[in-house]
């Protein structure tokens, strides 16, 4: 019996149900789930009970009876899969390897290769650098004799396979760490769009967004992510994403005052300063464009709120500004992508990823640049 099999038996013994749907290894592709029949949409696929989720209340107290109170919930996930090792045993014979994890998250790069990131996706790699150490500070005081590379590998498992939950215990702890693994939810391959997953105390269903016909693969979506958070927290990006976008958080806040930050914070519009093909002219970046441009009359909030054109042209103005960033962040990514070609990366793959994610950025910002939205209301 295959491991995958072990592993769909073990789920359905927990009471998972899987409806006109086997998860199969693809060629080339590895693990991923395709349709046994046709479906409609709407239709439910996966549906798995609550007492199937491994989540904070099934790590038993062997585990948690070493870590401080205050230890996360990604962390504690991670220590269960490190030192429990027979009880993940089916799990772990298809998850990724280590290898493939090192080279796939940019985590794991060394800094030099880290700062050769996009501003948003290095942003997000610190934020996660900042909450592994955390984690592994605390783990190494419980368990001293333990590896940093093992603990690491169970961390990257965790942040790239886990399902946001929701359980009484789990409201105490911030939003981004109420996690829980789902048995075979995982197999699903990633789509910018793609099935619906749904959460109640009941358990989790997955559920068609569309008619799929038999031997169709059917994949789900992590969400509206830029491919910036899909490269820092999965360790890949996607060449048809809609959801992609260009951050310009370091261009536009060079050229706002403190006056004008503060504003923008008290209003809940500071950074995510994202042009993508979903902007539109109330954005954050908009706004903050045109609050730089507001005159000794002061801000118009609501102009700005609703995208309308004002007395003092800030819409107009704002248009022209942002062609200028982007002709800057377009030079930037083209310089990078020649550094890369002569930097010395210990694996080509690596080299590959950044020059792939450059390359998206490049196309984004030409794309841009050449919209007839964007050139006809430039003003000169």
């Amino acid at each position: 019996m295959t491991a995958l099999q072990k592993l769909i038996d073990k789920a359905r013994d927990d009471g998972v149900e899987m409806m006109g749907i086997a998860p199969k290894n693809i060629p080339g592709h590895g693990i991923g789930v395709l349709a046994e029949r046709d479906l409609d949409p709407g239709t439910v696929i996966l549906a798995v009970p609550a007492q199937a989720v491994r989540s904070l209340h099934t790590i038993p107290k062997s585990v948690t009876s070493k870590l401080d109170a205050s230890m996360s919930v990604h962390g504690l996930l991670a220590a269960d899969v490190a030192l429990r090792r027979t009880a993940w045993a089916e799990w772990a014979r298809l998850v990724p390897s280590w290898s493939e994890l090192e080279t796939a998250m940019p985590l794991t790069w060394s800094q030099g290769l880290r700062d050769m990131l996009p501003a948003e996706a290095n942003r997000l790699v610190a934020q996660q650098h900042v909450k592994f150490k955390k984690d592994w500070e605390m783990f190494k005081k419980g368990y001293p004799s333990s590896e940093r590379q093992a603990y690491l590998y169970a961390w990257l498992l965790i942040n790239t396979r886990g399902f946001y939950y929701e359980t009484p215990a789990l409201l105490k702890y911030p939003w981004h760490d109420r996690l829980a693994l789902i048995p075979i939810a995982d197999l699903f391959n990633h789509a910018a769009v793609g099935c619906m997953v749904e959460y109640s105390p009941d358990g989790y269903q997955i559920v068609t967004d569309r008619a799929y016909q038999a031997g169709e693969e059917l994949r789900t979506s992590y969400g509206e992510h830029s491919n910036d958070f899909l490269l820092a927290e999965y360790g890949f990006t996607l060449n048809d994403n809609h959801w992609d976008g260009i951050c310009l958080d370091e261009l536009v806040l060079s050229k706002l005052s403190s006056e004008h930050i503060s504003a923008l914070r008290k209003r809940g519009h500071h950074g995510d300063f994202m042009l993508d093909s979903g902007s539109v002219s109330r954005s954050n970046l908009w706004i903050a464009l045109r609050l730089h441009h507001s005159g000794s009359g002061g801000p118009r909030w609501q102009q700005y709120f609703d995208g309308n054109e004002d007395a003092e042209g800030t819409l107009a103005k704002a248009r022209y500004m942002l062609v200028l960033f982007l002709r800057e962040h377009l030079r930037h990514a083209e310089d990078t992508l020649i550094a890369l070609q002569s930097m010395e990366i210990d694996q080509d793959t690596r080299r590959n990823t950044l020059a792939q994610r450059w390359g998206q950025v490049v196309a984004m910002a030409r794309q841009a640049l050449d919209t007839q939205s964007l050139a006809s209301k430039a003003v000169t």
